[in-house]
């Protein structure tokens, strides 16, 4: 019994291996190859992804924009904190009432016995 479970995975592991060396490919590319085939890529315009830096390459692209032109859009932006371009109106305007007022609001709610929502008054 134990000779044939070693047989078994004697084989196993065997047919697992010639499946392995099978699945290389016959001849490897050597460098120089590689690098031809980059160079022909370039020059025909096409994209070869993770063999050559040809996208890399494309995607720096040029801006639009002096860097004077840009300094300037920068100081014409608005200066009001959390405001961007994205959230003109965002939450982090000044409150039309002080703190003092605020404060006299919670106190007369607690007297009155109104229910105060869980952090509003402290």
């Amino acid at each position: 019994m134990k000779f044939k479970m070693s047989l078994m995975s004697t084989l196993v592991v065997a047919l697992f291996g010639a499946y392995a060396a099978m699945a290389q490919p016959a001849f490897a590319k050597t460098r120089e190859e590689v690098k031809a085939e980059c160079a022909q890529a370039k020059k025909e315009g096409k994209e070869l992804h993770g063999e050559c830096d040809v996208a890399a390459e494309k995607a720096q692209t040029k801006s639009t924009k002096t860097r004077a032109a840009v300094k300037a859009e920068a100081k014409a932006a608005p200066k009001t904190p959390g405001e961007t371009a994205a959230n003109p109106k965002s939450d982090t305007t000044k409150s039309a009432k002080t703190r003092a007022e605020v404060k006299a609001e919670c106190e007369m709610a607690k007297k009155e016995g109104k229910a105060v929502p869980p952090g509003e008054c402290q």
